[in-house]
């Protein structure tokens, strides 16, 4: 397979996640269908991948037309989260400005291709515009930025080493957050070299088989849309975050009947009796073991005796619940706790999430 024509940030974010899923896109051209944001407000189906991707390039629209010098509606919900964030990003005609910047450099081998959202080359900055769903949770820091390749390319090609990425939050509270930082053109080519070696290694596969598959990557970002639970063509077995959809999914009728069949079955089992158990409207010939208490006075709290001498009455023993009493509940018993595997499935999944973006964060400290 010839090398392809040009890498970017994204594809070697793609490939150093899961090289099989990389395939399927490069090797294979396949695409997860896009929808536009107004697809998204008129209904039309969609997965929280693409409303996630839709509404971050209409807030990139916003933030364009506004450096452009035209005309921006911040009421809509685009509108509105561009807005939280605007007074991080220089205000059109303070200074010199290249909005949607295109580059083209060579580094390491490869021609990379990339973007940049606004571009000051007399302030020294290179501004990118990001949207996340919990900006406290997946913001980069100062350190985690300082080695992003994206990053990196925009200093290797424009010169300029100091950058901010401005984040901005789609649910919950409008809440916004700029991360500034300086990368020396020195440290930012010798990035995109290390990744420039990931593109070489990845270029060298013929077929999408041959690259190497990764479960801990399917449940990352919403889910792998190239894996078979979203309808791809990738059949490894991920790790159980990436079965959250199947975990949800309620029982089906026969896996009720089944289980309740299974419940019933163990409850007969019990409910039958011994052969030498004594029948219970027998009167048993084993003579009563005489109380060695009897006669005596009864006592209480802290060993004084009742007021009128007697022994206290010896507390009734609650009535042993028949089987019949169990056979309604041990069906539902089961599907109780088949509803609280799932929440803690979905609990799993969450944390593991979390731990996924820590170990993605300190591998990026570690380059």
């Amino acid at each position: 397979m010839p090398a392809r024509p040009h890498h970017s940030a994204s594809s070697v974010s793609l490939i150093r996640r899961c090289e099989r899923a990389a395939a399927y896109k490069y090797i294979d051209g396949i695409e997860e269908p896009e929808v536009s944001w107004d697809d998204v407000q008129a209904g039309k189906p969609h997965t929280s991948s693409q409303r996630a991707r839709a509404l971050g390039k209409a807030v990139h629209a916003h933030f364009e037309a506004w450096q452009r010098g035209e005309a921006v509606d911040w009421s809509s919900e685009p509108g509105r989260i561009a807005l939280s964030g605007a007074h991080y990003i220089p205000a059109p005609g303070t200074s010199p400005r290249k909005v949607e910047h295109e580059f083209r450099v060579s580094v390491g081998g490869v021609e990379w291709l990339g973007y940049i959202d606004l571009w000051l080359p007399t302030e020294s900055l290179v501004v990118d515009y990001k949207t996340s769903s919990n900006v406290g949770r997946y913001a980069l820091d100062e350190a985690a930025l300082s080695v992003d390749l994206q990053a990196s390319l925009y200093v290797v090609a424009t010169g300029t080493e100091n950058a901010r990425w401005v984040y901005l939050q789609t649910r919950g509270g409008r809440k916004a957050k700029a991360v500034n930082v300086r990368i020396s053109t020195d440290r930012a080519r010798r990035i995109v070299a290390l990744a420039a070696a990931d593109a070489r290694r990845f270029d060298e596969y013929e077929r999408s088989d041959d690259a190497p598959q990764n479960p801990q990557a399917c449940a990352m970002f919403g889910g792998c849309p190239y894996h078979r639970l979203a309808g791809g063509p990738c059949d490894v077995r991920a790790l159980p975050s990436a079965f959250r959809k199947e975990m949800k999914m309620p029982l089906t009728l026969d896996q009720v009947q089944n289980l309740e069949q299974q419940a019933n079955a163990v409850i007969e089992a019990k409910a039958e009796p011994a052969e030498d158990a004594i029948d219970p409207g027998e009167e048993s010939t084993e003579a009563e073991a005489p109380d060695p208490n009897a006669g005596q006075v009864k006592r209480r709290g802290r060993g004084r005796p009742r007021k009128n001498g007697t022994a206290a009455p010896k507390a009734s023993a609650k009535p042993k619940p028949q089987a019949n009493d169990d056979t309604s509940s041990k069906a539902g018993q089961v599907l109780a706790a088949q509803e609280e595997l799932r929440a803690a499935c979905e609990k799993v999944s969450e944390a593991e999430a979390e731990r996924d973006a820590v170990i993605a964060r300190i591998g990026a400290l570690c380059q």
